[in-house]
């Protein structure tokens, strides 16, 4: 392996550009590559590294062995596989053909042998630079020896290798010294959030500890585990520092340089994506209700019965509960009724394991009067509809996206989050029991003909998913129950819309242009009309437009509107249309299909323009299709002449067969085009069917787009924006791609049960939003956890410097939240985060460190790094740098040294 570590020159910039340019305020860019050596012209870049010193103590992460080393560059050799070099005899064996490699070709990169077990991080090396060979060593023991337990024998030991094989002049060693304190008890300082806890809201009703208005954010323990301090003197001279087992010169409040380090949990649970992980699994559960409902035996029985026995009593007692479920003679109860209460009338349930279960009454009415808010006080939790106020601003970054959900805060969005929730706290079994109270409140809306709340009017939408336009279906059904519920109570102003119209159901602006003369004596000769003559279901009139007769005007009709038609229903009916072949037959048939909507409009006009013509019915119906004579043709009929198209002309046209076909029926006494209740039930039918894993899989695209809005909307994110950007921009495509493709949920009904690469591709972008909304909140997890511990307090700082010491701390959390970053404290001990610093350690750790002071009385690491410079091997030789490092740690002594010898007169 050949690693590399460049420092480049940042160049000034140009006037124009000096803002931009000098955004970070930094000089250097230090960068980390690992590439292929490259032809150096500099033979000596070795020797200026141990000179230097610009590579001790570095606070951006670094391989290990430049660290041990002081170097900015080196190739490690290593054993293949998984074998160890553990003979000194081979070792030497193998720097000798590196040493004979590195005089044959001249390079002046030292080469590094690994030895020993990896995890030691122990090497022998050699490098040949400036006509000089430079050795490398590594030691590492478990324990360290009392006479270098302090600077004084250390500096001893350096000057004894040094001196070694003769006694040679040493100069002056230059000192550097780093003193680190371990914080592993954030005492007050600790930061989580409290998870939703059930147990303490079936005791006190408080919903304050479960939230279902917005998805759990956050860790439940602390994703910061620890800190590292480090307190720095960088090249001081061996005879200004003392250290040794009498006394210390090595106090860490009057450092110069302080850095922390902070230490991450490695897997935190965090709420948000521990929330969409079980909901994914949910996705996996194939189970019924049915066989959900089964993991529970009977709780009165007398004496215990046979295990065949027993299950078949059981299943008797779930088909009973469903019995009273879909029972078409019981009457169907209100929201108030649960599954519970059901349950309770069939016969007592328990659960056999201590996993789901029901929710309890209470819970349930909460979630019910948080989806239903019109049943019960309609304040409490209202649909935004579409109020733009009340919507999120983080909404408006997917208003650019084709995502397929559903409204914000409608009446789905509210079920999949709640069915999230429901999950969590009562399993697969507790989906199923919300569902159940779910659909028995639609049913029941159904039958009394009360709207859905939070879903949009009009016919079923066609860009969200399909349980939305299955719930919109189902709203379309209730408006036309309630349109002829209001059509009974009151027969007159119905009789009167539909009744037989004589002329007069011009509007009131038309009125103005007729005298009552002349609509009166219209009116006695319609009533001398037959009843097969006599006009019915008109609308208004048409204008001036009469009939080509010359008779009547041309009346607009009471037609029947179109059916709504969900997605599924839409590529239903594309598929039986695909499916009839191209013959004749199924020609006519598919035409037929296809012009049930002309024919029904037909008999409509037809009734209300009794001695009409296809003619009169295409001037009203299409227009195009009707072409006025030009000037200077005569022109019969009222000046209403004209044609009609050469398509309408055309042999076997379609539109001639059907006014062959249309009889004179007002649309209120024609075939219901669109069935309410056949419409009706066929959707509480459709989810009736659906298991909890299908549920989820039909909201997953909501939940998904929940959980990142939910990200979104935080502070904290948009502190974080510039990490985060990226991430959101990726979020948003994935969880617009995943909405678009389909589930087998959505098509089992009509195609059965068949595999499509969308299946397995929607769960694959599953998992990627799940990964990328993991990665999201835990960093806004660690940016909160570090803003508790070192924003400023300002009990701290005095008056004067408040503002700026809040500015500080800020830019010291975002530097903080870098991962693997070592940040340096402005002002050492006695700037704010320094002052900070002491006030948190001086709380830690005090039942079993009790100190009055902030900082321990002893460092978890120390480490040293020794540099001289000294002639050898001859005390006639060339003076070249001489190194060494240091590191003492509980269980850990290590010291790595770099030796150089002259060989210009050897």
């Amino acid at each position: 392996k050949y690693y590399k570590y460049t420092q480049v020159q940042r160049k000034e910039a140009s006037p124009a550009k000096s803002e931009t340019s000098s955004k970070d305020g930094e000089e250097n860019q230090e960068i980390l590559e690992q590439n292929q050596p490259k032809q150096r012209s500099d033979t000596s870049q070795v020797m200026e590294d141990i000179s230097s010193g610009a590579f001790d103590f570095m606070c951006e992460p670094r391989p290990i062995p430049l660290t041990y080393f002081g170097l900015s560059e080196m190739i490690i050799i290593s054993p293949s596989g998984n074998d160890i070099l553990g003979n000194e005899t081979r070792a030497n064996q193998i720097l000798g053909s590196i040493n004979i490699a590195l005089q044959n070709t001249g390079c002046p990169i030292p080469c590094l042998v690994q030895v020993m077990d990896p995890r030691s991080y122990l090497y022998v090396g050699t490098s040949i630079a400036d006509n000089c060979r430079l050795e490398f060593s590594s030691v590492a023991l478990n324990k360290k020896p009392m006479h270098v337990s302090h600077l004084t024998g250390l500096l001893q030991l350096f000057k004894n290798r040094i001196c070694s094989p003769l006694p040679i002049e040493v100069s002056s060693v230059t000192v550097s010294a780093r003193l680190s304190y371990q914080l592993d008890d954030w005492a007050s300082y600790a930061w989580s959030v409290d998870p939703p806890d059930l147990d303490l809201y079936n005791a006190s009703g408080e919903t304050d500890f479960i939230q279902l208005k917005e998805l759990p954010l956050g860790c439940v323990s602390d994703p910061i585990a620890g800190l590292t301090l480090h307190t720095s003197w960088r090249d001081l001279n061996e005879d200004l520092i003392v250290d040794n087992s009498v006394h210390s010169d090595l106090d860490p409040l009057e450092a110069p340089e302080w850095s922390i380090g902070i230490s991450l949990q490695e897997r935190p649970e965090c709420l948000l994506a521990k929330h969409i992980r079980s909901l994914l699994d949910l996705c996996r559960d194939r189970r019924s209700s049915k066989e959900l409902l089964a993991s529970y035996n009977l709780q009165d029985s007398p004496a215990p019965a046979p295990r065949l026995q027993g299950r078949s009593e059981e299943a008797e007692n779930v088909a009973g509960l469903f019995d009273k479920l879909s029972s078409k003679h019981e009457p169907i109860p209100h929201m108030g009724a649960s599954i519970s209460e059901l349950a309770q009338q069939v016969r007592p349930l328990r659960s056999s394991k201590s996993v789901g279960g029901p929710l309890s009454s209470g819970l349930l009415d909460y979630i019910l009067g948080y989806l239903f808010p019109d049943s019960g006080n309609p304040n409490a939790y209202p649909f935004s509809g579409g109020e733009s106020a009340s919507k999120p601003e983080s909404i408006n970054d997917y208003s650019n996206t084709s995502i397929k959900t559903c409204p914000f805060d409608g009446l789905l969005w509210r079920l999949s989050t709640t069915i999230g929730c429901c999950y969590a706290w009562a399993g697969p079994q507790g989906v199923s029991h919300i569902v159940h109270e779910f659909l028995l409140e639609a049913r029941y809306r159904w039958e009394q003909g009360i709207l859905l709340p939070g879903v949009p009017p009009g016919p079923p939408d066609t860009s969200t998913n399909l349980l939305h336009q299955k719930l919109q279906m189902l709203n379309c059904c209730i408006a036309k129950r309630q349109t002829k519920d209001k059509m009974t109570e009151k027969p007159e102003e119905f009789k009167e819309m539909m009744e037989v119209d004589g002329g007069g159901g011009g509007s009131d602006t038309e009125e103005e242009f007729f005298e009552c003369e002349g609509e009166q004596s219209e009116t006695e000769e319609t009533e001398k009309k037959p009843v097969w003559e006599q006009a019915e279901g008109r609308m208004d009139r048409i204008g001036d437009l009469k009939l080509l007769n010359g008779k009547n005007f041309l009346y607009r009709p009471y037609v029947q509107e179109p059916a709504p038609m969900t997605e599924d229903q839409l590529a239903e009916q594309q598929e039986v249309l695909m499916q009839l072949g191209s013959d004749v037959a199924g020609s006519e048939v598919r035409a037929k299909l296809q012009s049930a909507n002309l024919l029904s409009d037909m008999e409509s006009f037809k009734a209300a323009n009794p001695g009409c013509e296809l003619a009169d019915f295409v001037r009203w119906h299409s227009p195009r299709d009707w072409t006025e004579h030009s000037e200077g043709e005569d022109k019969e009929k009222s000046g209403a002449g004209g044609g009609l198209s050469a398509r309408m002309k055309a042999p076997g046209n379609m539109w001639q067969d059907l006014w062959s076909q249309a009889r004179a029926v007002p649309a209120h006494r024609q075939k219901r085009l669109f069935d309410e209740t056949r419409e009706a039930e066929k959707v509480l039918q459709f989810i009736t069917n659906l298991g909890p894993g299908e549920v989820a899989q039909l909201v997953l695209p909501t939940i998904l787009q929940a959980a990142h809005l939910r990200i979104l909307s935080s502070e904290e994110n948009l502190e974080c924006l510039d990490y985060l950007h990226e991430l959101h921009s990726e979020l948003m495509s994935l969880i617009t791609s995943l909405s678009k493709l389909q589930c087998p949920p959505e098509i089992r009904h009509y195609r059965g049960n068949i595999l499509l690469h969308d299946f397995a591709k929607r769960e694959t972008l599953s998992w990627q939003v799940l990964e990328s909304i993991a990665k999201a909140e835990l960093h806004i997890s660690r940016f909160m956890s570090l803003r508790k511990k070192f924003v400023y307090d300002l009990s701290v700082a005095e008056n004067e410097e408040q503002e700026d010491a809040l500015s500080e701390m800020e830019r010291f959390v975002h530097s903080l939240c870098q991962e693997g970053a070592e940040v340096k404290v402005p002002g050492a001990a006695r700037g704010p985060a320094g002052r900070l610093i002491q006030a948190i350690f001086r709380e830690s750790n005090q039942d079993t460190d009790p100190r009055p002071a902030g900082l321990p009385s002893t460092p978890r690491t120390r480490q040293f790094v020794l540099r001289c410079l000294a002639g050898r091997p001859l005390p006639s030789s060339r003076p070249t740098p001489q190194r060494l490092y240091a590191r003492f740690a509980p269980h850990e002594f290590r010291l790595n040294g770099v030796y150089t010898l002259d060989r210009q007169y050897l």
